[in-house]
């Protein structure tokens, strides 16, 4: 079970960077799968979703062990993919997230913390 995952969220391509977006995602996913082949991640999920007037155009979660992920984001192949999606697509966020036994342990301390309100 993955103990962490990062959120790689995006609103949509600047206009008129459609084509290069498109290339930019499937080298992304190719990177994805060959950490994961690697045995660096323990999976990843890209998701689309449909039109419904928000700013949320899609995601990737990507799972795994929290420091081998953060030892993936120290790559310059990793920075090469950030900077260009900050370059070429709206509103990219690159986002730490609690899954498997880290969001246990987080709702263990929610429900702490909640009976002191």
């Amino acid at each position: 079970m993955a103990k962490s995952a990062m959120f790689i969220g995006w609103h949509r391509p600047i206009p008129g960077r459609e084509t290069v977006c498109f290339h930019i995602f499937k080298d992304f996913f190719s990177y994805l799968t060959k950490q994961q082949e690697a045995g660096k991640i323990d999976s990843f999920e890209p998701v689309i979703l449909a039109p419904h007037g928000g700013d949320l155009g899609g995601f990737v979660m990507v799972r795994g062990d929290k420091a081998a992920i953060q030892t993936i984001r120290d790559t310059e192949e990793w920075r090469k993919f950030e900077i260009e999606g900050n370059m070429n697509v709206l509103g990219l966020g690159i986002v730490e997230a609690m899954v498997g036994i880290e969001f246990q342990a987080r709702m263990t301390r929610f429900e702490a913390e909640a009976a002191h309100v």
